[in-house]
């Protein structure tokens, strides 16, 4: 379990300094057996982690693909 918690904080990481650096950034997952299984079982960990750090999330599904688009939050006056 420590090892899969170390690989999902590690997707987290990494998508949160690709929105920084870029603006935005999709992270996309799906049931298929050929895509990453960890990211679709606990993409709702994924998201919720992501949100407490402060980012938006928006999600959309298309053809059994779910996209996440990852922005970070501004303050706009």
């Amino acid at each position: 379990m420590k090892e899969l918690k170390e690989r999902l904080t590690d997707i987290i990481n990494n998508e949160c300094k690709y929105a920084d650096k870029n603006g935005s950034t999709k992270m996309s997952t799906c049931s298929n057996p050929n895509w990453n299984q960890d990211v679709w079982n606990y993409k709702n960990e994924i998201v919720s982690a992501i949100e407490k750090r402060g980012y938006n999330v928006s999600c959309e599904v298309r053809w059994g693909v779910t996209d996440y688009t990852i922005t970070p939050k501004i303050e706009l006056v």
